[in-house]
């Protein structure tokens, strides 16, 4: 069954410490149903883009940290269209868990995307 489905990044800034680095959180839309999890990574809040849900400058640190959260959104993507062509049941907490490994299609985890 179709459902439109949504992937954004953002920070928490209840949970910034005093160095002012927040925690990264992604927030998955399926049918306006949310499902939220911490990435588990820290940045400092005023680098990051709210508008581009990522971080901003062009150094290495950066660079890796935005491609981290483009191939989290892509597994997330693939594991949607998995559960498409196989017609399965999809939501936003179903992908969240397949993706974190706690769902039943257990292949799609976190793998090697946790820490890059």
């Amino acid at each position: 069954m179709f459902a439109p489905m949504n992937i954004l990044f953002y920070p928490k800034k209840m949970d910034s410490d005093t160095d002012g680095k927040v925690t990264i959180y992604a927030r998955i839309t399926v049918n306006g149903k949310r499902s939220e999890f911490s990435l588990r990574r820290r940045v400092k809040e005023r680098k990051w883009d709210p508008k581009a849900g990522k971080l901003r400058e062009m150094i290495r640190e950066v660079s890796d940290f935005n491609r981290f959260l483009e191939n989290l959104k892509n597994r997330c993507i693939e594991i949607y269209d998995t559960l498409l062509k196989e017609k399965e049941d999809i939501s936003a907490y179903i992908i969240k868990d397949i993706y974190l490994g706690k769902g039943q299609k257990g292949t799609y985890g976190t793998g090697d995307l946790r820490r890059p």
